[in-house]
């Protein structure tokens, strides 16, 4: 048995748990046990009941995490199905901006033209030299 392996330390034994404690860490376990007005085994049973809250909060925060992280992976495969369904649709747009915008370059090239021929005309014209 392991305890007799170090019979140097003292045991306590509570909740069916076997403990070893270093002579230091016993008197320092007592001491905080009195300060609130209990025994070392007490002192004990309340040290691993809060523990056991904390190890309790804790699982719950890594079962909400574990969710979260399910959750957001949810919502990267639908964004991931909503990008290759939108995709070939921004692409036929972008081609159709693309062909939109050389027509309106050419239409803007083709009105500047037209307002030069109206501007040199109108300088220029046959009315204007009096002929």
């Amino acid at each position: 048995m392991l305890y007799d392996q170090f019979p140097k330390y003292p045991q306590a034994k509570t909740a069916n748990i076997n403990l070893r404690i270093t002579p230091g860490m016993k008197v320092y376990l007592i001491e905080q046990g009195a300060r609130l007005g209990l025994n070392l085994s007490d002192y004990i049973n309340l040290v691993l009941e809060q523990r056991g809250e904390q190890f309790t909060e804790i699982e719950q925060l890594n079962s909400t995490v574990d969710n979260l992280r399910q959750q957001l992976e949810s919502t990267q495969n639908q964004l991931q199905e909503y990008e290759s369904v939108l995709n070939p649709l921004f692409e036929k747009m972008e081609g159709q901006t693309l062909k939109l915008g050389r027509e309106s370059r050419v239409i803007q090239t083709r009105v500047e033209l037209l307002h030069l021929l109206v501007h040199c005309v109108k300088i220029e014209g046959p009315w204007k030299s009096g002929k």
